[in-house]
């Protein structure tokens, strides 16, 4: 069996497109568009919904792909969350802070961050693979709605017919870091109706 990681160019996005011929199955992912997963394709069908594509998912955050929801998973209950010293106010104008149709604050901050650094991708017989890292404490637009400095890294491996995306988080500050991300695969089938679809869960 045989991998391969290449670089490529995606909506105007540097992108890598992790290989594996056995199964033939291929993931596309965007470090400046928030490591977002844009493509995962078997034997050429996309898996993943495209719906508006990589240029919404960049300019309003719509779903799309496979993003990394992070530092909260879906949604807050409001516009403030406690703290052990208290509370966390957040701000009204942040571009980072992406909200639903209730107003209420959905998703995280990081959809479509361009705060990622990607190490060189690599592949070898069994597997390919990109990492990135991100320094959220480094970043004041962040820790103005998450006031918890700490460091990430997130992986993204294919090796055969199984994607694994891993998410490493290690503080950096004084104080502990509360968790509460996810990943949400906006998956399909292809050429089957969603009415068809049924679904198994361990």
């Amino acid at each position: 069996m045989s991998h391969t990681a290449s670089p490529v160019r995606l909506d105007s996005h540097d992108a890598v497109v992790l290989c594996s011929e056995g199964p033939p199955l291929e993931a596309t992912v965007v470090p400046s568009a928030g490591m977002v997963v844009a493509s995962l394709r078997h034997r050429g069908d996309e898996l993943l919904g495209q719906r508006g594509g990589l240029g919404a998912y960049v300019a309003d955050g719509k779903t799309f792909g496979i993003p990394l929801l992070h530092p909260w998973a879906n949604r807050l209950g409001g516009n403030d969350y406690g703290r052990g010293d208290g509370h966390v106010e957040l701000p009204e104008d942040s571009p980072r802070v992406r909200r639903d149709e209730h107003g209420l604050p959905i998703h995280g901050l990081l959809a479509a961050s361009p705060y990622w650094t990607p190490e060189a991708p690599r592949a070898t017989e069994d597997a390919a693979w990109l990492a990135a890292e991100l320094d959220f404490g480094a970043h004041p637009d962040l820790l103005a709605s998450f006031p918890f400095p700490h460091q990430l890294r997130l992986e993204v491996v294919l090796e055969g017919a199984t994607l694994r995306i891993t998410l490493r988080v290690r503080a950096t500050g004084l104080v502990p870091v509360p968790l509460a991300f996810g990943f949400h695969p906006y998956l399909q089938l292809p050429g089957v109706p969603r009415a068809s679809w049924r679904v198994e869960l361990p």
